[in-house]
């Protein structure tokens, strides 16, 4: 008995100094550190998309990609390359294009693009792409990042778009260019299309773009 008294003494001794923590103590440091894990993380969902978007990784960044699927293709969602022909767009642009070819998403959203090349000069003038929540990656999805957010994002700083009446949910236009605002920008329901003249020297007016956005609309399912 005074040998069991003696070994609960020493341990008691040793809790007060600190040596040997409390089960009530290693709780509430247990809890800290998930309550700290929880605040911590959305903070760092928004870094890692922050990060992106500086790298030009997430919304609107512009590559000339390859000649390659991504791979990528929902069940329900028709490729670019399937809805328009060059045939079709050279109307719209008034230059000689080659026929679409289908090229690499490099952002991790999943999207599915089609470019257009200068058939003289072999060198891309058009990009028509259409993103669709589903598609993206599931980080982003479960981060709450989804098409809208997408074309949102991409509007730019103030004055760089104009608003598009009377096309799909809502839409803006900036333009011929590569920055993350140019081309033709339609919200429709969960899904984003966008519509790139690449060339800033470009000669395209916004009502050609609105129709060769309505061809793309009209043909996605």
């Amino acid at each position: 008995m005074d040998e069991e008294l003696k070994e609960f003494s020493d341990e008691e001794t040793a809790q007060e100094a600190g040596d040997i923590p409390e089960e009530e103590s290693q709780e509430e440091v247990q809890g800290s550190l998930a309550r700290a894990t929880l605040i911590a993380l959305p903070f760092a969902i928004a870094l890692v998309v922050g990060i992106l978007l500086i790298q030009g990784v997430v919304p609107g960044s512009f590559e000339t990609g390859t000649d390659q699927s991504s791979g990528v293709i929902s069940s329900e969602l028709r490729h670019p390359c399937d809805i328009v022909s060059s045939s079709e767009l050279e109307g719209y642009v008034e230059i000689s294009l080659s026929e679409g070819r289908e090229l690499v998403d490099d952002k991790p959203l999943g999207g599915l693009i089609c470019g257009f090349a200068n058939s003289e000069t072999d060198t891309l003038f058009m990009r028509i792409e259409l993103y669709q929540t589903e598609l993206f990656d599931p980080f982003f999805q479960d981060a709450g990042y989804n098409a809208v957010v997408y074309f949102d994002g991409n509007q730019g700083p103030e004055g760089a778009t104009e608003p598009v009446a009377g096309l799909g949910s809502r839409a803006y236009w900036g333009g011929p260019g590569v920055e993350v605002w140019n081309g033709l920008h339609v919200l429709e329901g969960d899904t984003y299309l966008q519509v790139i003249i690449v060339s800033k020297d470009a000669v395209v007016s916004q009502t050609d773009m609105v129709e060769v956005a309505e061809l793309v609309l009209d043909g996605m399912y």
